[in-house]
């Protein structure tokens, strides 16, 4: 099969990222990271194209990533009732968006 991957996968354990869904937000597991995306878990699914605005942390003691983003997969995973999503940025910052 071919790698269709343009940036390097880091596997983030224990760390988790903050989607903010209108006023609310959510703390979702992080499974991936590349300077291109994140993949990440949720309880739902979601449509492609969905935009995504959050952040998280590489390492907790330092300050979070900004990120915006798409949505551009997901899959399911039967066994857990949970859903595998690949998000792209669109933005990354150290400092939010207002």
């Amino acid at each position: 099969m071919e790698e269709r991957r343009k940036h390097s996968r880091w596997n983030i354990q224990h760390r988790h990222a903050t989607l903010k869904k209108g006023m609310a937000s959510c703390d979702v597991p992080l499974v991936d990271l590349s300077s291109g995306g994140m993949r990440i878990v949720l309880d739902e699914d979601i449509p492609v194209g969905s935009k995504i605005i959050g952040e998280f942390r590489v390492v907790p003691q330092r300050s979070p990533y900004f990120i915006q983003g798409s949505v551009t997969w997901t899959r399911s995973i039967p066994q857990e009732q949970k859903f595998e999503v690949g998000i792209e940025f669109n933005k990354i910052n150290t400092i939010p968006s207002s």
